[in-house]
């Protein structure tokens, strides 16, 4: 067998192998790194999935479970931008037609059909 390399060999002599015994400073994750791998952890799921906002909306002010308070709600959703996002993405993007529009951009499409529907009565 080939002698060990100097370096390793320096190591071994000062007590650089594997230690037996307490773990090192560097062997323990201290809160901040615990942190970062979570947080990181965290953005990997949510950059995998699409989403556009995250927004952290507290149901109620005293952290109880099954309780909604309207108003305090609808305060964090209109400090945080969300309901004027909500506003500006209707005007770019209506989703909602009047009645009377509908039927007439439509009609002929269904004419057909009303007819068959009306004919009997």
């Amino acid at each position: 067998a080939a002698p060990p390399a100097p370096a390793a060999a320096e190591a071994e002599k000062k007590g650089g192998g594997k230690k037996k015994g307490k773990a090192s400073k560097a062997d323990k994750a201290t809160v901040g790194a615990q942190f970062i791998t979570q947080l990181s952890s965290l953005m990997a799921t949510i950059n995998g999935t699409g989403v556009h906002y995250v927004r952290c909306i507290k149901p109620n002010t005293s952290n109880l479970p099954a309780k909604f308070e309207m108003v305090h709600t609808a305060h964090q959703l209109r400090c945080a931008g969300v309901l004027e996002a909500i506003r500006v993405s209707r005007m770019a993007y209506p989703n909602r037609m009047p009645h009377a529009s509908f039927v007439k951009r439509y009609a002929l499409l269904a004419a057909g059909k009303w007819l068959e529907d009306n004919a009997s009565g």
